[in-house]
């Protein structure tokens, strides 16, 4: 009970750690004659902003403590405006040192002893000076963050529980930008989502603010890395040894095609007389069989079978394949490939097609089964070079006429379709800048490079310098292509020991120095670019060491020469397959 009979409710404890219970009406804070000390509460009743009545109220109505709607906070300092000429109700009215926002931290020393001569002072350090307003121009920002450092600092009452009062203070501190409170003189509080009482928020350990740990990229990094080379390797080793390979696990090694094609076209050409075995490496090739061995095996097969209508003496059920241009299918199978020769739907007569590298006799061949012009007006047409501008030492339209792909309409004569072709390659002469003069050394030479050099790519121009080192060097050119076509074979460039020493033969390189008397082929324009811009370097001997896939090697020495020759004898002898494109 009170002294003055009513109930103890307990405020008399709560107020005694600031200097025992105070004797001012209850319905009003308690005033001082004496100006109270700088930084110091007017009044014990104050504390808080309540009156000792205010707080037995809300105590007596079961409020949970909500805290008072917090003042409008200022958008440039993010606090609440501090008005120097406000001053709170009571003694503290009359303090010119009274400071509206102590911080959380107090002094340890005798604000906090109990006595009743001195107020406690939640925060001497703030209330020192009067407080000043901000520049705007400080910013907002790092005095929110000086404020919110202060508040989240261990004092004397968290080390030292003896030390702290029982009061629970409560005072204003900015959180985020906005006017908040701080519970217990402690950590940094936001209030409750209901609006009770604040939440106590313990600032999290330094050092590990907003951070992710990233020991996972230890092992993750190698993993990923390990990964990637094990699949590249194996993808290296696949495409570059992918037969060895199917040899160690014992897989069989795929020679043909499983459909009838992927549907991108290609013309193949049939050359008259051609075997089972010529059109194998034709259809391979152009990329229509996986392998020379598919179609070949099927040729074999059939020219040993007698299960047909009418079986041939000499080659059994292998069907009479007409020669000229068809147009297949890449990637089909050796019967879907026979089956499209044997059709002549597939058969092209209203394109003529000249394939690069055709000697004469093939381009007359091929005009005459396109066209269905005779051959024999085509040849004795041919046998005239100089009706076309194109008289010549060897007297021969050989390496005139040429190649490409020509729409015809049906009209077309031997003499006008002749003219055609040699018109075309006069065109391409003069687009590189070949006198008239010179147009016959130059498809000489052009056509050597078309014969020699390969499907890789800057193969020719190196073949060509080869070439005109060789000449200006005064050194025999030594062409097995050029001694093959004076000796009539039209369809290798392999020659015997007496060919090779044949005088009579003026295209035999090996003998007559210098450009033989004519071309031996009809080149084509990446042959004619060749010979017109050679490659730069000294080499002076080239041999392919693989035929099927047309790789060359090029060297300055003969010893080095000698080498690989015998790297493409080995070749040749590895395999059936292999010696198909020897012979």
């Amino acid at each position: 009970m009170s002294e003055n009979g009513e109930p103890d409710d307990g405020l008399d404890d709560l107020f005694a750690p600031l200097g025992g219970t105070p004797s001012a009406e209850e319905d009003a804070p308690a005033s001082s004659p004496e100006a109270p000390l700088a930084g110091q509460p007017a009044s014990a009743d104050a504390v808080g902003g309540l009156t000792r009545r205010q707080l037995r109220e809300r105590r007596a109505a079961g409020e949970t403590g909500q805290q008072p709607e917090a003042p409008a906070v200022d958008p440039a300092h993010g606090a609440a405006p501090i008005d120097p000429e406000a001053t709170p109700a009571g003694d503290a009215a009359a303090s010119p040192d009274w400071d509206p926002a102590p911080e959380l931290r107090a002094d340890a020393g005798s604000a906090r002893s109990g006595s009743s001569d001195t107020p406690w002072d939640p925060a001497p350090e703030l209330g020192a000076e009067p407080a000043e307003p901000v520049d705007p121009q400080d910013g907002a920002r790092a005095e929110q963050e000086a404020e919110v450092d202060s508040a989240v600092e261990p004092d004397a009452a968290e080390t030292d529980p003896a030390a702290a009062p029982d009061l629970p203070a409560t005072v204003p501190v900015r959180y985020d930008g906005v006017a908040e409170e701080a519970v217990g003189g402690g950590a940094l509080a936001k209030p409750a989502a209901d609006g009770g009482f604040p939440m106590r928020l313990d600032p999290p350990p330094p050092g590990r603010r907003g951070r992710r740990s990233l020991k996972w990229l230890a092992w993750f990094i190698p993993v990923v890395l390990v990964v990637v080379a094990i699949a590249g390797g194996g993808w290296y080793v696949w495409t570059h040894y992918e037969d060895k390979v199917r040899q160690v696990l014992g897989l069989s090694i795929p020679d043909d095609y499983p459909g009838t094609g992927n549907g991108e076209s290609v013309i193949v050409t049939i050359v008259q007389g051609a075997s089972g075995s010529d059109i194998a490496v034709a259809l391979e090739k152009a990329g229509v069989t996986m392998s020379w061995k598919a179609f070949n095996d099927l040729a074999n097969r059939l020219a040993h079978s007698t299960d047909c209508t009418n079986p041939d003496p000499s080659n059994g059920c292998w069907p009479v394949i007409q020669f000229g241009n068809y147009s297949l299918q890449k990637e089909m199978s050796a019967q879907s490939a026979l089956d499209a020769l044997l059709d002549p739907a597939n058969k092209l007569t209203s394109n003529l097609v000249i394939p690069e590298g055709s000697t004469l006799t093939q381009v007359l061949d091929i005009i005459s089964a396109t066209t269905n012009i005779p051959l024999e007006e085509l040849q004795t047409a041919a046998a005239d070079p100089g009706q076309f501008g194109a008289a010549n030492p060897a007297n021969s339209l050989e390496g005139y006429l040429y190649p490409d792909t020509y729409q015809l309409d049906g009209s077309e004569t031997a003499t006008s379709i002749l003219q055609r072709l040699v018109t075309e390659t006069f065109d391409k002469l003069d687009a590189l800048g070949v006198a008239p003069a010179d147009r016959h050394a130059f498809l000489t030479g052009a056509s050597m490079v078309q014969k020699e050099s390969g499907p890789i790519a800057g193969d020719a121009a190196k073949v060509a310098r080869v070439f005109q080192n060789r000449l200006a060097q005064g050194m025999k050119l030594q062409s097995d292509a050029t001694v093959a076509y004076g000796a009539g074979n039209t369809t290798s460039i392999w020659n015997s020991s007496a060919q090779l020493n044949d005088a009579g033969n003026l295209y035999n390189t090996y003998v007559h120095p210098g450009l033989p008397i004519g071309p031996i082929a009809a080149p084509g324009a990446v042959a004619m670019d060749a010979w017109a811009h050679p490659a730069d370097g000294d080499w002076l001997f080239f041999v392919p060491v693989n035929l099927k896939t047309g790789e060359t090697h090029f060297s300055t020495t003969a010893a080095e020469h000698e080498q690989y020759v015998q790297v493409l004898v080995q070749w040749c002898e590895a395999s059936a397959e292999n010696a198909a494109y020897c012979k």
